[in-house]
């Protein structure tokens, strides 16, 4: 740098020649040889400034070089190190799949086993294991290794108490222990307990104890392998009553609305049909030639010869067709609102069902039946409901229609006779 700073000054000294060329030409002793050559050193010092100024281009483009090699060399291990990591990433994912994988299982058979251990009838009280298999199955986090392998331990052990047999403590009102053969039979002294039933259902005559055992020791006994279920459809099938109370509960607060706006409908038909039907009976009676009273058209005679204009048959014409088509829009009110009602339920028994299957899985079928059955009977009830509205509303409208053809036959033919 000292040599750079040097030959810029000699540069700037050969710059400023022609000013210190021109004092000099003012001394007496100036002349053409002494200006020659300092024209000769200046030009020399110009020289060895550049060559100063090569030489430090080349050191700065060497270093240059060099700075751009390691920039290459930087660049290339950043691009190996991201590849690293995109690798290591490829690879933690494909493990946490599997993971994943695993935890999504054990909590689909935690909240399965706790499910099954939650709706058996007769089952070993542990609230301890009960707590820990509601836990893992509604786990947001991911579950640790002595989680998993509780879940594995009490899957294990159900599988071994399903497949044998033991006794456990008696029923509530009861001082007897009860024999729970595998997971689909109980026996007492009495008889035969189902497992799944809301009260213990007997199969067995009472006081039928369990046959001996054969030569082989085995005792020939009855089961029921679908734990409850078909014990209990036995039993619930009663009155009437009972069927749509069980119907009702199953649709919810949709179902019973239906089953109102049903009631008000049928309601509305029962008084309006038979005034309709004694209403055309008795107008009938009066336009064969017979007497009657009490029914629309005779009303409407006597209106007639009370008033001598049309205005006052026309206002109990009116009044008169008002009263024989009263309710009818509300029926048809109804008739279309009780589909429709209908279908919401659907949709929200599909959401329920659906939201079970998110938190649960679809493995067991039992948890779903909600949410299905919501929708099915709602849809039943709103079809239920509105198919016999839409006839009897049918049937309203013809009777009224024809009576309503009688009036108006008989306002025409008074006020052309007039």
């Amino acid at each position: 740098m000292k040599r750079t700073a040097v030959a810029l000054l000699l540069a700037l000294a050969g710059l400023a020649g022609p000013s210190i060329t021109s004092a000099a030409d003012a001394w007496p002793n100036s002349g053409p040889a002494n200006r020659a050559q300092r024209d000769t050193e200046r030009v020399a010092a110009m020289q060895q400034a550049r060559d100063a100024l090569a030489a430090e281009l080349g050191v700065a483009q060497q270093e240059r070089s060099a700075g751009q090699r390691a920039n290459e060399r930087l660049r290339a291990g950043i691009a190996e190190a991201n590849n690293a990591v995109e690798a290591a990433r490829a690879e933690l994912a494909a493990a946490t799949a599997d993971l994943d994988d695993l935890m999504a299982a054990a909590r689909q058979f935690a909240g399965d086993l706790h499910a099954l251990r939650q709706r058996e009838r007769i089952v070993a009280a542990n609230a301890e294991r009960d707590g820990a298999l509601s836990a893992i199955a509604s786990a947001k986090r991911p579950l640790t290794s002595a989680e998993l392998r509780d879940t594995w331990q009490f899957l294990l052990r159900e599988l071994e108490a399903a497949t044998g047999s033991r006794r456990l403590e008696a029923l509530p009102g009861s001082d007897e222990a009860l024999l729970k053969v595998g997971a689909f039979a109980a026996y007492n002294a009495d008889g035969f307990y189902a497992l799944n039933a809301p009260d213990p259902v007997r199969l067995a005559a009472p006081g039928a104890p369990l046959p001996p055992a054969d030569a082989t020791g085995l005792v020939a006994a009855l089961i029921d392998p679908s734990r409850g279920a078909s014990p209990a459809l036995l039993a619930q099938r009663g009155s009437a009553a009972a069927y749509w109370q069980r119907i009702l509960g199953a649709s919810g607060g949709i179902g019973i609305t239906i089953a109102a706006l049903g009631a008000l409908g049928f309601s509305i038909v029962l008084v309006q049909l038979p005034a309709l039907m004694t209403a055309r009976r008795r107008m009938q009676r009066i336009v064969a030639g017979q007497p009657g009273k009490a029914n629309p058209l005779a009303r409407l005679m006597q209106a007639a010869e009370k008033s001598s204009d049309g205005s006052a048959l026309e206002r109990s014409l009116r009044r008169e067709v008002a009263r024989l088509e009263r309710g009818q829009p509300l029926v048809g009110l109804l008739v279309a609102m009780a589909p429709l009602l209908g279908l919401l339920g659907t949709v929200t028994g599909l959401i329920v069902t659906f939201q079970t299957l998110g938190l649960y899985g679809g493995s067991d079928p039992s948890l779903m039946a909600g949410g299905i059955s919501r929708a099915l009977t709602t849809t039943a009830l709103g079809l239920a409901v509105a198919v016999p509205l839409a006839l009897a509303l049918a049937l309203l409208r013809s009777l009224s229609a024809a009576c309503v053809r009688m009036l108006e036959t008989f306002a025409a033919s008074h006020v052309d006779a007039t």
